[in-house]
């Protein structure tokens, strides 16, 4: 009795590594959520989260009266 992989496209994330070059892909069955943070060639930090933009913050601020 094997144990295989099912083969998903949602479970393979392609990954690229500014810090050593690194050009790979890595199957998982995580589910959609997981979301690889490093190299695994390097061990660099390949994922960063972005700051959240809030416009409609910017948007309540008063204007300057002259």
């Amino acid at each position: 009795m094997e144990n295989t992989i099912e083969h998903h496209d949602e479970n393979c994330i392609e990954m690229f590594c500014d810090e050593c070059g690194a050009d790979f892909s890595i199957e998982h069955e995580m589910g959609l959520q997981y979301i690889p943070h490093y190299c695994t060639f390097c061990g660099a930090e390949i994922y960063r989260e972005e700051e959240i933009i809030d416009y409609e913050k910017e948007e309540e601020e008063p204007e300057s009266i002259h």
